[in-house]
């Protein structure tokens, strides 16, 4: 049942929004390590995985593991998550929205008691008899029938208001409780291996992209409401964009799963680069020119693009052997005009044969291959 892994309590409406985001985030933190813990473990399963990586070993049933599968129960670990953030964000602006009105009528009687005090006042001067006393009480008895009255209809009438007010105090706290990078890197990460083997890769090109933009969305949100620096766990990293990118480079002949892989491509590397937090290294360029391969007809434009990407990664000093021969498998068929073919051959010329650091190029043009990287260890990400 939603919202019985951890909820609101009612006890924190006296603390300020800072105090009550962070305990919203030590109510959820247990739940967190707990999920986390499940997808990795589920991870491991896939080859070529991130945490198969690290953990230095071939599953022994990779063979029987359905890949699809494994992504399933990922996904639904973390729309608990998300619902469990969900329910608790909800109780929580109903409980403020309930006070706030209290507060509010509290403070319009006290106003129009106030101000109807002061027209007797006015009225009678400043010497009030006994009788006086007795018909101000009869008066204020029909005023309060009259407010109740009047209160009814504009609580008829605010419905709409309220639902707005809700709303905002939803986004206003920051982002849910709930899911981390993490957890969207762990699944974008089996996507990304899981893709080149799919029969239908479509569904998980589709997938890739709409949990990119949650754990972009998170982060967003803390930003805008000025705790992205008391969560860190929704900070995204470099495997949040490149794994997107990396689940694009594939092969198809459908046009509809050649648009969506070419779009995640340009969507990934261009919030990437409006990211202050994230930079692009070298596996993005390597993911890139890959998929330039893959999805971009043969011409000019093809090698124009690639070229680019070549340039950028030099200046951005990320270059390394894995994007020269991506660029050496982009250059073999010819695919890219005469003009890029010239043009690459005296690139190439730079570094046929080299074997000292820098490959025949100066060495700042890698200065950041390995700062840069999401795990120092690999180059995957």
């Amino acid at each position: 049942m939603t919202g019985t892994l951890f909820a609101y309590d009612p006890k924190d409406l006296r603390l300020t929004k800072e105090e009550d985001f962070e305990k919203a985030l030590t109510q959820c933190h247990p739940l967190q390590k707990k999920v986390e813990y499940l997808l990795r473990g589920y991870s491991s399963l896939l080859p070529k995985s991130y945490v198969n990586m690290c953990e230095g070993t071939k599953p022994s049933n990779a063979e029987n593991v359905d890949a699809e599968e494994v992504i399933q129960k990922m996904i639904k670990l973390v729309e608990r998550m998300e619902l469990e953030g969900k329910a608790y964000v909800e109780l929580r602006s109903k409980y403020h929205s309930q006070l706030s009105r209290l507060v509010k009528k509290k403070n319009a009687a006290a106003e129009k008691a106030a101000a109807a005090q002061q027209k007797k006042l006015d009225a009678i001067g400043t010497f009030q008899d006994v009788d006086e006393d007795s018909d101000s009480d009869s008066d204020s008895d029909s005023d309060s029938d009259s407010d109740d009255e009047d209160e009814d209809k504009s609580t008829d009438g605010s419905n709409n208001a309220n639902a707005w007010k809700v709303s905002q105090l939803i986004t206003e706290y920051g982002a849910p409780p709930g899911p981390t990078t993490a957890m969207y890197d762990l699944i974008l990460d089996a996507i990304a291996v899981s893709t080149p083997k799919s029969s239908q890769p479509l569904p998980l090109l589709q997938t890739s992209r709409s949990l990119y933009l949650k754990a972009l969305e998170r982060y967003n949100l803390n930003e805008k409401a000025g705790f992205d620096g008391i969560d860190i766990a929704t900070t995204p990293t470099a495997c949040t964009f490149n794994a997107v990118i990396r689940a694009a480079c594939i092969e198809t002949s459908d046009d509809q799963t050649r648009d969506t892989a070419f779009e995640n491509t340009f969507f990934a590397f261009d919030a990437m680069f409006h990211n202050e937090i994230v930079h692009r290294n070298t596996a993005t360029y390597k993911y890139m020119i890959d998929s330039i391969r893959c999805h971009l007809p043969a011409g000019e434009v093809r090698g124009n693009i690639a070229s680019a990407m070549w340039s950028k990664c030099q200046v951005e000093m990320v270059l390394d052997l894995n994007i020269i021969e991506t660029m050496q498998k982009l250059s073999k068929d010819g695919s890219c005009g005469e003009e890029f073919d010239s043009w690459w051959r005296q690139e190439e010329a730079k570094f046929a044969g080299a074997k000292a650091n820098g490959f025949g190029y100066k060495l700042s043009f890698g200065k950041n291959k390995k700062i840069r990287r999401f795990d120092k260890r690999f180059d995957v990400y």
